[in-house]
């Protein structure tokens, strides 16, 4: 954490210019200075989400579930990818999570934006978190309105894949600076993406000429090795193969300027296995070995990256509260324990489907007898299907009706996900700055004083 810390000082003294917005932000949510100070992760929280259910929302009943926000998480993540991959910009991947304290911090800090879709462009655009050069409309395959909508918005950087996408392109979008996405090899990542978009290697060449007859410039290249890819080779393969396709472009007059090298990149360290090695590469390994690359053969060049999961995983820890439970006796006399929570699959815990997630349940107070109490258990979300499962059949301490437990970074794809099926949804969020004292809350209350 003092490395974090040491990389946040040296971000606010290279660019004083920052801190004003983010103080007016923080001021803003009404974020708690709650700094970390010692002790582990999960102590932490545990003493941050007591705090907020201690001090109930008057917007809410005192058990609903609550997110608590860390507007530090953003702050430290800025300011580590800024260290290691200085010649980078971030553009946030808004669908990871489209809250607007989050999108708004990284605005604060000088992030672009990553959008998928008209709907993501326009509230980035409308909100003023960013200007047009500062978003890349990064799907591949677009609808002719959202392009449409694009191209009245002035948003320019688009991406594309295959033949068809260029001619809609030329119809619907003739301002447009375009990105050719390649495939990689993400063979060895947890959430893939080449099955669904890129063009292969042996495709460039007759992309590009297809883009000269009609009329599309293309300033460069994009590519995304998936998220959780653990092969630094996947990263340099994909490098080498983009120097390739710039060059094919350069030989056709294109004037290609742009290198995007997507996301992927984990927001939380990596944890150890059985045998205490790493599970994932962390992301100063990646930039380890991306980094050298790109100086070699991408000096002159604008380079951009689309972070999701980087900066909003860690930035969010979930509250829920056990509403009900019954005990069931199976005939081999197991007694199996059923808490029935109120958030679930549906919403927070979508990710566990569509993001390969395991989230860990943390009890809010431990209690030593009642870990020793341990049971097969089973945690039901709060709809009335029975597929809202959070844990099934697992030990876990018992519990009683109306106990807290929370869960660490659930920043990334879940309440993006989510839904209100049933009428249920997590809606109360209370917001913290976990940033140390420093000169960083000196200056803080210096403006204030002034």
């Amino acid at each position: 954490m003092l490395v974090e810390h040491q990389a946040v000082l040296q971000m606010f003294n290279e660019r004083p210019e920052l801190l004003r917005p983010v103080k007016d932000l923080l001021q803003k949510f009404r974020a708690d200075h709650m700094p970390i100070e010692s002790g582990s992760e999960t102590d932490y929280w545990r003493k941050v989400v007591t705090h907020f259910e201690k001090h109930p929302n008057e917007d809410f009943d005192d058990l609903d579930p609550f997110y608590v926000v860390d507007f530090g998480a953003v702050i430290r993540q800025m300011a580590k990818f800024r260290k290691h991959l200085p010649t980078v910009q971030p553009h946030y991947a808004v669908k990871c999570n489209p809250s607007e304290a989050l999108v708004a911090m990284i605005s604060r800090l000088g992030g672009g934006f990553d959008c998928a879709s008209g709907g993501e462009f326009t509230m980035v655009l409308d909100s003023r978190f960013a200007e047009p050069e500062n978003i890349i409309f990064a799907n591949p395959c677009k609808s002719r309105a959202d392009l449409k909508k694009a191209e009245a918005m002035g948003v320019r950087y688009v991406t594309f894949d295959n033949l068809h996408e260029l001619e809609k392109i030329a119809s619907f979008m003739p301002s447009a600076k375009a990105v050719l996405r390649i495939k990689t090899d993400d063979g060895a990542a947890v959430c893939q993406f080449s099955r669904k978009f890129g063009a292969a290697m042996s495709e460039t060449q007759a992309l590009l000429d297809r883009a000269m007859e009609l009329g599309v410039r293309v300033v460069g290249v994009s590519f995304h090795v998936g998220s959780g890819n653990n092969d630094p080779n996947a990263y340099i393969g994909s490098i080498m193969n983009a120097r390739r396709v710039f060059d094919q472009g350069n030989a056709l007059g294109f004037d290609m300027k742009l290198l995007d090298i997507g996301g992927g990149f984990p927001g939380t360290a990596p944890t150890l296995d059985e045998n205490g090695k790493p599970e994932w590469l962390s992301f100063e390994e990646i930039a380890s070995h991306i980094h050298p690359l790109l100086d070699e053969h991408f000096a002159n060049c604008k380079i951009i990256a689309e972070p999701g999961r980087f900066f909003s995983a860690a930035s969010h820890t979930l509250a829920v509260n056990v509403h009900s439970m019954r005990v069931v006796q199976h005939g081999n006399n197991v007694n199996e324990y059923q808490y029935y929570i109120n958030d679930g699959l549906y919403h927070s815990f979508n990710s566990i489907v569509y993001d390969y997630a395991h989230p860990e349940l943390n009890l809010l107070t431990p209690d030593a007898a009642g870990e020793a109490r341990v049971h097969p258990t089973t945690i039901f979300g709060p709809t009335c299907d029975s597929l809202d499962c959070i844990l099934k059949m697992k030990p876990f301490p018992e519990l009683e009706i109306g106990e807290w437990l929370f869960l660490t970074n659930m920043g990334s794809y879940t309440t993006a996900g989510g839904s209100d099926f049933n009428g249920f949804a997590t809606r109360r969020m209370e917001y913290v700055y976990s940033i140390p004292p420093s000169f960083f809350d000196d200056l803080i209350e210096d403006e204030q004083e002034q």
